[in-house]
């Protein structure tokens, strides 16, 4: 008996410090960013998660009803996030909604199998809805350590009238890189593989970036070098670059 009261006072304790560190991420978000739907979804369903294991009959509807109101707002960002790929990446909205959709819920799915499973192997000791509530936790707590930027996935994009983030990174010079391109015939998305080629960055980094395969951005690198006439790789393209700006 002693164990499950130290236990659950564990866990509620992690769903406490969730809960505050929620708070503290909205109250600093700014209210006209839309990846602020993203911080009240995890309050919410922290909340939930954490009376749902101890609630009966008509407080369980409340838990649910607190859940459901966080995933709202997650649901929010989510169709954020997929409208800014299908701008960024000029791909056709049904597809891109349709496999936004299958990874969540497929996510859902792997949830409910890893509750089962874990059921199965506690089952005297724990229950269904205290298994998943604890799954719950540590998915909100890993989401909230920054294993998704919302501030990067959120930002509105030039089709909405505002800047792309690659855009904004290089807004001194973006009238000098769209020169060089169209002198040299780079395509748009050439531009933006040349943009982040001259700062510096790694391949994996464009790949992440502009969520790019890393044979897509090989074949982008080897056409930008072959337009340009670079042989020398890399330092070459910066000098070349450098001479054209001056």
């Amino acid at each position: 008996m002693t164990e499950n009261v130290t236990g659950r006072a564990c866990i509620g304790a992690f769903f406490v410090l969730e809960i505050a560190l929620s708070v503290y991420l909205v109250k600093r978000a700014r209210p006209e960013s839309p990846a602020l739907a993203h911080k009240p979804s995890v309050a919410c369903m922290t909340l939930a998660f954490l009376f749902f294991p101890f609630a009966t009959g008509k407080a369980s509807i409340l838990c649910l009803a607190c859940a459901f109101t966080g995933f709202g707002c997650l649901m929010v960002f989510f169709a954020i996030v997929l409208g800014n790929m299908t701008q960024k990446l000029s791909t056709s909205p049904i597809e891109t909604y349709a496999r936004g959709f299958l990874v969540l819920t497929g996510g859902i799915l792997f949830g409910e199998i890893v509750a089962q499973g874990t059921k199965l192997l506690y089952s005297q000791n724990v229950s269904y809805v205290g298994i998943l509530s604890l799954i719950g936790m540590f998915v909100l707590l890993a989401s909230e350590w920054r294993l998704i930027d919302a501030a990067k996935m959120a930002n509105e994009t030039s089709a909405m009238g505002g800047t792309d983030l690659h855009e904004s990174q290089y807004q001194e010079n973006a009238f000098n890189i769209r020169k060089f391109a169209k002198q040299y015939g780079l395509s748009p998305r050439e531009q933006d593989v040349l943009n982040l080629l001259i700062k510096g960055r790694s391949v994996p980094f464009i790949c992440d970036e502009l969520f790019l395969a890393k044979s897509t951005v090989a074949t982008h690198v080897k056409h930008i070098y072959k337009k340009i006439g670079i042989t020398q790789g890399r330092q070459e393209l910066l000098d070349i670059v450098e001479h054209f700006e001056q």
